[in-house]
């Protein structure tokens, strides 16, 4: 759980809009709501360090173009339960 706050809270603290930090700081905070780290990128492990896949914006710099692979219907469950 402790991961969690670190690895996972501060990109929504630094980038989140403020909607999504009202929505979901509070309850993680109080230990209502866990939050977690879960990466889908095949053959990536555990290591984030691991990660091939990249995102480049457009020429007019409006989109981002995601380059990379996911196994993330394999994860569902784990993501619904944290």
């Amino acid at each position: 759980m402790i991961g969690g706050y670190s690895i996972g809270l501060p990109p929504v603290m630094k980038f989140g809009r403020k909607e999504l930090k009202d929505r979901i700081v509070p309850g993680i905070l109080s230990g209502e709501k866990r939050i977690c780290l879960c990466i889908t990128e095949p053959g990536a492990g555990s290591d984030v360090a691991n990660l091939a896949c990249e995102a480049k914006k457009t020429p007019d710099g409006k989109h981002y173009i995601v380059n990379g692979e996911s196994k993330a219907p394999a994860v569902i469950n784990i993501i619904n339960l944290c």
